[in-house]
Parts: C-alpha cells; sequence; structure tokens
C-alpha cells in the first residue's frame, strides 16, 4: 500500500505539498496549474512567490524573465496534482508491466535505497519498483543524452489492464489535443499522439538537450510517476546559470511545454538536484511522455 507521510515537514515544503493558493489545488479531478509567464511576470514584479511556486524563476536575468513573462501562458504550465494516488498506483503499474516488470532472480540483492532528504515524501514506491537491480537498465542512450534507464513506445496497452486506465489516459490525451481525441480511444494510443514510457534508475539523469523538432510536434506533456526531481530548463543558445529554471515535478504531476519553451529551451533531468535549500531525487521514476505527432496543426 502506498503510504502517506507529512510529518516534520518545514512550512515551505508542506506549503509545496498541499498548498492551495494562487491556483493550485490538491483535488486532483478539479486540476488547477501554474504557467510560467505569470510566475516570470511575479518575479519581475518583486511579489515574494518564489515559495509559492514550484517554478523557481530567481536566477533568471531580468531580460530573460521578460520575455518569459511575454509569452503565451500555454507555453509551459504544471499541473501538481493531476493525478490521484490511485490512478499513479495504477498508470505506474500499467507502465512498469508493458516494460516487461521484473527480473527473476535466485537471491534479492539490495539496491540503492531512497535517500531520506527526498521533498514532499508523500508515497513510499518501493514496493511497486523494487531494487535497481530487478530490472535490466541500459546504461547510456543511442545519442547519449539519457543514463541508467528503460524506455519504449506505446501504441496500445495491455487488454489485461484495469479498467480505469482508459479514462486516465483520456484525461491525459485531452491535455495534448481536447478538440480531436475521440470520445473513448481505449488503450489504443490516438492516431495524432504519441506516447514513450521512460524508467530511470535511482541513479538514472537526462542530460540537457531539445527534443527531436522532426520527430514530433510542437506540445509535449510530461507525466511524472515515482521519486520527486527537478525538471531543469536553460536557454538552448547559452550555458549560462542565468538563463535556467527549475520546476519541481512531484509524482502525479503533469507540466506541459508548447511552442517557443518545446524548440528554445533545452530540458534535463537531474539525478540528484537541489529545490530552494532542499535536495531531491535518487530514486526510480517513470515519465510517460505524449507528443503531438510532427506537422499536426494543433
Amino acid at each position: 500500500m502506498l503510504k502517506l507521510s507529512h510529518l516534520a515537514l518545514p512550512l515551505t515544503l508542506r506549503y509545496l505539498c498541499n498548498t492551495k493558493l494562487r491556483g493550485i489545488s490538491s483535488n486532483a479531478h478539479q486540476p488547477s496549474f501554474q504557467s510560467l509567464s505569470l510566475v516570470a511576470r511575479n518575479q519581475l514584479e518583486a511579489i515574494n512567490v518564489r515559495y509559492q511556486s514550484i517554478i523557481d524563476v530567481s536566477r533568471l536575468t531580468p531580460s530573460v524573465l521578460g520575455t518569459l513573462a511575454g509569452l503565451p501562458s500555454r507555453d509551459f504550465i504544471v499541473y501538481p496534482s493531476f493525478l490521484s494516488t490511485e490512478e499513479q498506483k495504477i498508470l505506474l503499474k500499467s507502465s512498469l508491466a508493458k516494460l516487461g516488470g521484473k527480473r527473476r532472480r535466485r537471491q534479492r540483492t539490495s539496491g540503492t535505497i531512497a535517500p531520506e532528504y527526498l521533498v514532499c515524501p508523500n508515497y513510499t514506491w518501493a514496493d511497486i519498483f523494487g531494487a535497481d537491480a530487478d530490472y535490466n537498465f541500459e546504461e547510456g542512450h543511442f545519442d547519449g543524452v539519457i543514463r541508467d534507464y528503460r524506455e519504449m513506445t506505446v501504441s496500445s496497452w495491455s487488454n489485461a489492464s484495469p479498467p480505469e486506465l482508459s479514462r486516465i489516459l483520456l484525461r491525459l490525451y485531452e491535455l495534448i489535443d481536447p478538440c480531436s481525441v475521440l470520445s473513448d480511444p481505449g488503450l489504443t494510443t490516438p492516431s495524432n499522439i504519441q506516447t514513450h514510457i521512460l524508467h530511470l534508475a535511482s541513479t538514472g539523469v537526462i542530460l540537457p538537450h531539445v527534443d527531436n523538432i522532426e520527430a514530433s510536434g510542437s506540445v509535449i506533456a510530461g507525466i511524472s510517476l515515482g521519486d520527486t526531481r527537478i525538471l531543469r530548463l536553460s536557454q538552448s543558445t547559452t550555458n549560462s546559470e542565468g538563463t535556467s529554471f527549475d520546476v519541481l515535478l512531484e509524482s502525479g504531476s503533469v507540466y506541459i511545454q508548447r511552442d517557443s519553451v518545446r524548440y528554445k529551451w533545452k530540458h534535463e533531468i537531474p539525478n540528484i538536484a537541489e529545490f530552494q535549500g532542499h535536495k531531491v531525487g535518487g530514486g526510480q521514476r517513470i515519465s510517460i511522455m505524449l507528443r503531438d505527432k510532427y506537422g499536426s496543426s494543433l
């Protein structure tokens, strides 16, 4: 069973875990979101939002903040609590089953234990994930961007999946293209959407990159399951620290990047990073990436 734990959390972390202020709701079925453009605007106007946002733009220069503040709000948004605990569990188990599950061994060896300093330790995922040694992780991706991972493209999910899975998937597909998704696509990925599962080991990382611009369209949605990690975005034309910002990706959250943020900003997921003074990461996670297909007109 997934365990809940909010004990002894600092005020800042309790806020990030449980806040309902400024458009954030803990109700997964009435999801609200934070937009990058609004957070940048608040930073420029010296509104103290650093500890009220899961998007930390405090390192950005005023020039970059001004550019981001002028973007359409939909270019980068985060739904902090899009999926309920039960929905996360269903989607995570279905993803692991699709990837092939755990390998069998005669004797269980000890795997990497998630560190105690994880931000917002709402859930214990070890009962579902198991140890790193339970899986055959790839050491490196063909393009050198991903390390210690498993992945696959999904055209359809197993017919043995829980009946709730199709409803969960429909909610996610509608984030990409609410106008073109069938009322009930079932367990088959809609023809205008690509679905990709990425399983990172506790040592896994995704290095800075822009997704292949000819492999998919202008919209990317990332669903986080398992370990809390940081999503770091930096301008693709420079490596200056003053042109990067961090996003807290807790399990059950969904982020969407479109247009200029999709094409002009590199994204990465470090293994362990710091968010507002607290270390984050070091455990297994699954990202389900949804993309519109190249050439579509969303």
